[in-house]
């Protein structure tokens, strides 16, 4: 099961959390504990909205690991496998030239094209 929600603080703050959850599975011969994942971001536009930083955490728990149990006919084995390791994220964007301070194309207007706005269409 995932869930993601994101939080609007403020025109110019969001918060955004991801979850994951993988539910136990217990077989004859294979018993796998839960896993469960949080990760958590957050931006911010500044400089006038030329501008963007942003944090965030991978596995915010520290949990996303697998743990298996094996029973077989003499044996039993115990095995757990840590993915990747948390992660922290700080970026910086910035925009050059953005909003009203571009000066928009101008549309090339279509040579092959024989529509004069008239009702002169195909029938």
């Amino acid at each position: 099961m995932r869930l993601t929600t994101t939080f609007k603080r403020d025109k110019n703050t969001s918060v955004q959390l991801q979850g994951s959850y993988r539910g136990a599975e217990n077989t004859a011969v294979n018993n796998r504990n839960a896993m469960y994942i949080l990760n958590a971001g957050a931006s911010r536009t500044i400089l006038k909205g030329d501008g963007t930083l942003t944090f965030n955490i991978q596995d915010v728990l520290n949990s996303r690991a697998r743990e298996f149990t094996y029973n077989g006919p003499d044996y039993t084995q115990y095995s757990f496998m840590q993915f990747a390791p948390q992660q922290f994220t700080l970026s910086f964007t910035y925009r050059f030239k953005q909003g009203d301070k571009v000066d928009q194309p101008k549309r090339k207007k279509d040579v092959n094209s024989n529509f004069t706005g008239e009702d002169g269409g195909p029938m």
